[in-house]
């Protein structure tokens, strides 16, 4: 084997036993990444059924900040799955590269093998995943905030004010309880960049 050829060989062996231990490394992270997202699920629940609690016994204002909170809550997901997807992405990039038959490679084609649901995709989520967190965020979201105003209407009819009606700051809370909602359903959208690098070059 001639120096040349005998080096380019050795470079090829090195670039892949580079790869195989970084994907070790890459998929550990995503394992500790899907944790963590798993956390702020659990996380999420508990401080919905805590705060829907206080807001429907005593005071509704803690139920309309719940929307606030899970927004930050919503978007630290949104973080942690946008990393998992990019991670996945580019370790996929890599099998092709490698010419390897790995999990990424065998999930994308069977992904891509379902092109009779294609033209349909715009009128459901494309995951269970993406299912799951709209109606965790989003229901908590509108729950809190119908415990809230139903609990601050019967507080004001209780004060002797037939027409019920809603404090300035109960309304300005509704307000940003809407917003930060609205603002959450653009986040959780669950929406990756499932192309090859490979792919973006030739097109």
């Amino acid at each position: 084997m001639t120096p040349p050829v005998q080096a380019k060989s050795e470079q090829a062996e090195f670039q892949r036993t580079f790869f195989l231990n970084e994907c070790t490394i890459l998929h550990d992270e995503i394992n500790t990444r899907m944790a963590q997202r798993g956390n702020l699920f659990t996380f999420t629940i508990i401080t919905a059924g805590t705060l829907l609690s206080l807001g429907a016994t005593t005071n509704p204002q803690i139920a309309l900040f719940y929307p606030v909170l899970s927004l930050f809550l919503a978007a630290a997901w949104s973080d942690e799955d946008g990393k998992i997807g990019a991670l996945s992405a580019y370790l996929h990039d890599q099998e092709m590269r490698y010419d390897l038959d790995g999990w990424e490679n065998f999930h994308r084609k069977r992904r891509m093998s379902r092109p009779f649901l294609a033209g349909l995709q715009r009128f459901y989520p494309k995951s269970l995943l993406s299912l799951a967190t709209r109606g965790v965020f989003l229901s908590t979201q509108l729950l809190a905030i119908l415990v809230g105003v139903t609990q601050a209407i019967n507080l004001n009819i209780s004060k002797s004010n037939p027409r019920g009606g809603l404090q300035w700051d109960i309304v300005s809370l509704l307000c940003v309880a809407i917003v930060a909602m609205l603002i959450t359903a653009f986040l959780i959208r669950h929406k990756r960049d499932h192309s090859l690098e490979r792919e973006q070059r030739s097109s």
